[in-house]
């Protein structure tokens, strides 16, 4: 245990918050001396009945820190430092926009002491839940769940498609990086909830934040349809999940699910397979009604034979960053049949 503890956070436009803690038996009294830009009074408080919290101070291992922590390319970092003493050693600890691998865990932990200071973020995205639920002919339908969880450091997906039909679980395990992947729904501008309509298909958001209420978006179309200017980031959001299974094809996270006007001027590139082969085939469509799923009519061989391919993915690039040369890349000839007729 430690017999005290000093620590600053904070560069001069966002202020410093500055904390010192002593632990006494079952109590800790800890000091606000600044409290940066938030409206904190100054002094010092107490809690008692938390040798909990106090015995999670062992999963820091202060004694591997280095001294000093530096990155030189960030333009106003955070500064912080630390001076605390431990059986008898006292540490001496700093750093500039550069941590140390418990960093987030040791700012939970004082976030638990004292949440008035927010060394984690009320707004904080501790979890999402993205859903997408479409209703095709005689009540077959397409569910598809995505939940990433910041406690669990992973991806959970779940896939029900009773077209073919088919039921899966993928867990994909990625460790700190989901905070990579959350911090590009932070950046979304989730201010209002969304409350459900009919649309089919359904796509739905569940957030789960850190010290604030709950969002629910009922609609993702719709709100991307209000907040057009978040689109892009949108498309971030859902593309930075996509990196980590590759495996996988989803339609909620393929960006034909969620263009409307912004297609305008693109190349539309299918991705198609025949039969039970594991490859995949590039064709070209300007016809912008078809989805993931649909078999269609292409153009086989340098004889012009006609054969019928399921689209597996649909894209829009522009003429710089098309996955074939544009000349090079045979037209889809139309449509045989839609998904589920």
């Amino acid at each position: 245990m430690f017999n005290y503890l000093k620590f600053s956070l904070g560069n001069m436009c966002q202020g410093y918050k500055v904390i010192r803690i002593e632990p006494s038996m079952d109590s800790v009294k800890y000091e606000i001396i600044h409290s940066g830009l938030l409206s904190v009074d100054k002094g010092v408080r107490q809690k008692t009945n938390i040798a909990d919290w106090l015995a999670m101070w062992e999963n820091f291992d202060i004694s591997s820190w280095k001294e000093e922590y530096i990155d030189n390319t960030i333009k106003s970092p955070e500064e912080w430092r630390l001076e605390t003493r431990e059986n008898n050693i006292t540490y001496k600890i700093g750093g500039s926009g550069s941590y140390p691998q418990q960093w987030t865990l040791f700012l939970e932990w004082l976030d638990i002491l004292m949440p008035e200071m927010e060394f984690i973020s009320p707004n904080r995205i501790e979890s999402i839940c993205l859903s997408y639920e479409k209703s095709l002919n005689d009540g077959i339908s397409i569910k598809e769940n995505i939940r990433i969880d910041r406690k669990e450091k992973n991806i959970c997906v779940k896939k029900d498609d009773m077209f073919y039909p088919s039921k899966s679980t993928h867990i994909y395990d990625i460790d700190d990086d989901v905070d990579v992947v959350l911090a590009k729904f932070e950046n979304c501008n989730f201010t209002e909830n969304v409350p459900d309509i009919d649309n089919n298909p359904k796509i739905t958001l569940q957030i789960s934040r850190h010290a604030l209420p709950d969002i629910y978006i009922g609609s993702i179309l719709l709100w991307l349809e209000g907040e057009c200017e978040d689109a892009d980031c949108w498309s971030e959001a859902v593309g930075k999940i996509e990196d980590y299974m590759p495996d996988l094809n989803m339609i909620v996270l393929s960006f034909n699910t969620y263009c409307s006007d912004s297609h305008y001027g693109k190349y539309i590139y299918c991705k198609v397979r025949f039969g039970k082969s594991s490859k995949l085939y590039s064709y070209r469509t300007e016809d912008t009604t078809l989805e993931v799923g649909d078999v269609v009519k292409v153009p086989v061989r340098k004889d012009g034979d006609i054969g019928y391919a399921v689209i597996e993915e649909i894209g829009y690039y522009d003429e710089d960053n098309v996955p074939y040369p544009v000349e090079k890349t045979k037209e889809i000839i139309g449509l045989h049949y839609k998904r589920g007729e």
